[in-house]
Parts: C-alpha cells; structure tokens; sequence
C-alpha cells in the first residue's frame, strides 16, 4: 500500500510560491464568506483551493513552472517594497528604498536630507528624503 501512495506521488509538481500564494488567498476568502455568509465568496474559495490541488498534483512541469515564473514577475516589486520597509524599520542607522526602475533594495543612511540615490544594479538615478 505505501508503495502504491509513493508511486502516485512521484512526478508531481509540488508546492512553490504561487500555490502558497493560492493557499493564503483561500484561507482570507473563505474567512470572509464566512463573516458575510456570501456565496460568491465561497465559490471563489472552493475555485482557489481546487486550483492550487490541481496544481500540485499536475505532472506537467513547464506550464507550472512558467505560471510561477509569471507569478514572481508580478510578485517580486511588492516582495521588494516589504522587505525595504521591513530593514528600515529594523535598521536604526540607514534607510532602505526601492529603484523604481529594477526594484532593487538600496540602503543609504539616515539624516542626510534629500539626496540623490544611485541604484548600483541599473545606475538609475532618483531623489528621495532620507
């Protein structure tokens, strides 16, 4: 029988970033249909968990993949924004910002004024109050 449930298991695509992106999605809908019994709601829940099963249960490896990678695309500057306020917050002595050009983290220090950052991954020039 465990050899039967490992076969079964082997090959599939698994969990990455958007499936637990689709997992926490679920679990916010599903606490909202419930506070304001909407139906809807409920579908789009049971549609997002359905999803994210199918997902990790497909053996076709390039398509998840390549939605994953869309996914990060989409993902990365707000990833970026959240670690930037994060440090700044952590970091008593320099203040993170965000390039807007290639959303790199750029650390400068703090109390300097208006001062112009140079992002050292695209050489993107912009001003910020630090």
């Amino acid at each position: 029988m465990k050899e039967k449930i490992l076969r079964f298991f082997a090959n599939r695509y698994g969990h990455d970033y958007f499936n637990y992106f689709l997992l926490i999605a679920y679990l916010i809908i599903i606490i909202l249909s419930n506070i304001f019994d909407s139906l809807i709601l409920s579908l789009l829940a049971l549609f997002l968990i359905c999803y994210s099963i199918y997902r990790s249960m497909s053996r076709n490896f390039y398509a998840r993949s390549k939605e994953n990678r869309k996914f990060m695309e989409f993902w990365y500057p707000y990833q970026q924004l959240y670690k930037a306020i994060k440090n700044s917050f952590q970091d008593k002595t320099r203040k993170y910002f965000v390039c807007p050009k290639c959303h790199q983290v750029v650390r400068v220090p703090r109390k300097k004024g208006k001062i112009e950052i140079t992002c050292p991954k695209c050489h993107h020039s912009f001003t910020r109050r630090s």
